[in-house]
């Protein structure tokens, strides 16, 4: 069973693996390019499965720790520190949840880190020969690894041409950069022009229509939720400066007071219009959720979900981050002694060099964005590639300026997200399991596919085995197939995202509560194990409406 949106992409996988065609099917925004070929290669070696396409997930995620952690060494963290700050990202909910997966985030961050690392070693670089051979790495692999998620083609686009800005004084280096520049420009073009020809493709256009005042508040709001997710995700590093507070000075004191004094007055008016839950981490909910991970059973059960974090947990959070955010910020403001200077084997980046190659990039990602925020919502996942670099800014900050070495504080917060993504994980594929089992035994009785609500990746394969698409109103291109007909859902039961797939029309579906819609069905209950709270659950079978 699908996983988020993989389900459409390891259907587009196994279609190109069964005919040799990347044939799209009405979901995919991202074009998934070189990913759909390596998983391509694994399922002629093993056999079409879920696992098969997304082990190559695992392959791509454990390949891009490894840079990570010489991307951070390459920009002057000691080993220890450049390690635990890799644990911080690879551990974090956000990674591990997708690297589970075959979503397209892992391929695309692979990618701006693979460019980001070839762009350190062009700066680094002691001859021409190697600067000029680095640049077109960066590049190059840019241009080919960001097929899989277009916006991972800011790297070539931005980043390139901020590591030829810094080497301009080298020979051809500004000539070399113009031909790599418009050559891998003219290649995105000329995917980005097949994309968007391509039947069942979803091309996104960068505005969605015209912005208005409401629009850029709900921008504001989003963009506010997205910065708070980030300081969540980051609590395993910046705890680290919770200890160095500088509790001598007058200033930190009085300035982390008044800050704990607005943060409670917020809270308590938050508490008092009924809105302190919807304030309380995780804000975006998508990919790391109340309810676990990939919002474990919001797309298949009907009624209500499973909390795994309940509130108190949510509301320690919330303090940890207004702490950490706080200690931070006095650090700034405060003078405090230098830590002594690390020696690095190699040239190390300085402040200003890092700042010409990672903030255009940084501005780039986040104007892009801001469409997203006025139309939709920025999801967690988009911030991957914003964690790493902000992780790489705060250890640096802390190496310099406060110790040289991470404390061990930071590995425990480290372990325990690392520990809750797993049980939570283990969560999420035991409920596809048993989710499977119920769904057998509807079949087993011979009851078609499309008479059952599996949840909207389970109805969404059903419909593409049927009509070989979904029907998503963004699609621009049918291929000459005739419009489907609106979907007809039971309306006290609809299906979530039931637009998508009209040649569903269930009778049965699934919940944790045997009461909600038409009543439990005359079909035995599944029973599964969860790590996390509640320790067991029942999925039952239910009618979609009272049956006559």
């Amino acid at each position: 069973m699908g996983l988020d949106d993989d389900w459409s992409y390891i259907k587009t996988a196994q279609v190109l693996s069964q005919t040799g065609h990347l044939v799209y099917n009405g979901w995919a925004t991202a074009m998934l390019g070189w990913q759909l070929y390596f998983a391509d290669l694994f399922i002629k070696l093993f056999g079409f499965s879920f696992t098969a396409a997304r082990s190559t997930t695992w392959i791509i995620a454990t390949v891009t720790a490894y840079l990570v952690q010489r991307c951070f060494v390459r920009c002057g963290l000691r080993q220890r520190n450049a390690t635990m700050g890799t644990l911080a990202v690879v551990l974090s909910p956000l990674y591990l949840a997708l690297t589970f997966s075959f979503m397209t985030d892992i391929a695309g961050f692979f990618s701006i880190v693979v460019c980001f690392y070839a762009c350190l070693r062009a700066v680094q670089a002691c001859t021409n020969r190697s600067a000029l051979a680095w640049i077109a790495c960066a590049a190059m692999s840019s241009t080919i690894f960001g097929s899989s998620r277009q916006i991972a083609w800011l790297g070539v686009l931005v980043m390139v041409p901020s590591a030829v800005w810094l080497l301009r004084h080298r020979p051809g280096m500004i000539r070399f950069g113009l031909v790599l520049y418009f050559s891998c420009i003219a290649v995105i073009f000329a995917c980005m022009h097949w994309f968007g020809q391509q039947p069942y493709a979803v091309p996104e256009p960068i505005l969605a229509g015209h912005i208005n005042r409401w629009l850029l508040g709900r921008a504001a709001e989003n963009i506010l939720r997205a910065i708070l997710d980030a300081a969540l995700f980051l609590l395993p590093i910046s705890v680290i400066f919770v200890p160095v507070f500088p509790y001598k000075n007058q200033r930190a004191i009085w300035f982390a007071a008044g800050g704990g004094i607005l943060s409670t007055l917020l809270a308590l008016t938050l508490m008092h219009n009924n809105t302190l839950l919807s304030w309380l981490p995780p804000y975006t909910e998508t990919t790391v959720t109340r309810f676990g991970i990939v919002s474990t059973a919001g797309s298949i059960f009907h009624g209500d979900r499973l909390v795994v974090l309940p509130p108190t947990i949510c509301l320690l959070l919330a303090a940890a981050i207004v702490i950490t955010t706080l200690s931070l910020i006095a650090l700034q403001i405060t003078p405090v002694p230098r830590a002594m200077p690390t020696p690095v084997s190699f040239r190390q980046m300085s402040w200003q060099q890092l700042g010409v190659l990672v903030a255009p990039f940084f501005l780039a990602y986040m104007t892009l964005l801001l469409p997203r925020a006025c139309f939709g919502e920025i999801l967690d996942r988009y911030q991957l590639p914003l964690l790493f670099f902000a992780v790489l800014v705060l250890l640096r900050f802390y190496q310099e300026q406060v110790r040289p070495d991470v404390t061990y504080a930071s590995l425990l917060l480290i372990a325990l997200f690392a520990g809750w993504s797993i049980a939570s994980l283990h969560d999420l594929f035991a409920t596809r399991r048993a989710s499977l089992m119920a769904i057998a035994e509807i079949q087993s009785a011979g009851v078609p596919r499309t008479a059952i609500d599996g949840g909207w990746e389970f109805n969404g394969w059903t419909q593409i085995d049927h009509t070989g698409f979904v029907t998503d109103p963004r699609i621009r291109n049918l291929g000459g197939s005739s419009p489907q007909p609106k979907p007809s859902h039971p309306a006290g039961c609809p299906p979530v995202m039931g637009f998508l797939y009209p040649a569903v029309s269930p009778r049965y579906a699934l919940a944790l509560d045997p009461t909600v819609c038409g009543g439990k069905a005359p079909f035995a209950p599944v029973t599964y194990k969860n790590w996390l709270r509640p320790r067991s659950s029942t999925i039952y079978v239910i009618w979609t409406e009272t049956p006559r």
